[in-house]
């Protein structure tokens, strides 16, 4: 999505991801729109080895969403009991190409092999629960209640390692949790499940890092939300210029 318009904030609907309203009916970006404005170094290198293998990075960064979105339909469908959506689920996988498949079975059975040993600590609340606020939007993948007491946000990923964005992501879901509930909640964590090998998968809670604080990665958050406007403001500018 991008800005087409300074005066009027005004965004362009991106067909290829879920739109996301204010209150006033406008058009936002999502979360993860915003952030990738942030260069990556690890991304960069990655790009690179593939340029040097001739393997098309538009191709593999859609092959991981695919997998992402296949395992995120499936897990959803799994803890709530939605047998029916894993039937179609199931046979959307199995028409995968073979790598595909196996990438997403395994993100299926690392999440499995946790939720068994952690589910009675979490009482569901939301699943890919849609949120906006005034300036984005998002689909926050699991806020529950953990161990009875705690209201938590949790989001799932398939990726290769832990990274510090996806809590800026999470800051951001909370915030706009907070625009809802009044108040933060209680602690956000991301659930980083293995597609390579299937091995258990891992947590990690924000309340774990040295700078474990929502408001810190919050103001770290919305500094790249003002980055990314004002990008876009400028490219509206030098759309034309030769």
């Amino acid at each position: 999505m991008r800005i087409v318009s300074r005066k009027l904030r005004k965004y362009k609907e991106n067909p290829d991801h879920t739109t996301y309203y204010n209150k006033y009916g406008e058009i936002v970006p999502s979360v993860t729109t915003v952030l990738k404005i942030i260069a990556k170094e690890s991304l960069i290198y990655w790009a690179n080895s593939l340029g040097w293998k001739r393997l098309s990075v538009t191709k593999e960064l859609d092959d991981s969403s695919t997998v992402g979105t296949c395992a995120h339909n499936f897990i959803e469908a799994y803890i709530t009991g939605d047998d029916i959506g894993k039937i179609e689920i199931k046979r959307q996988i199995e028409c995968l190409p073979e790598e595909l498949k196996y990438q997403v079975l395994n993100s299926i059975e690392s999440f499995i092999l946790w939720w068994k040993d952690n589910k009675q600590d979490f009482e569901i609340l939301e699943c890919e629960k849609e949120m906006s606020c005034d300036d984005f939007g998002g689909t926050a993948d699991l806020i529950a209640k953990y161990k009875k007491t705690n209201t938590v946000i949790i989001d799932f990923k398939t990726s290769k390692a832990f990274y510090f964005t996806m809590f800026l992501q999470l800051a951001a879901y909370a915030h706009m949790y907070k625009c809802k509930h009044g108040k933060y909640p209680d602690n956000v964590a991301i659930l980083r499940m293995d597609k390579k090998r299937g091995t258990k998968a891992e947590i990690l809670w924000l309340t774990d890092l040295p700078n474990g604080d929502l408001d810190f990665y919050y103001i770290s958050y919305k500094r790249a939300l003002d980055l990314y406007k004002n990008i876009h403001i400028l490219e509206q500018d030098w759309k034309n210029v030769r």
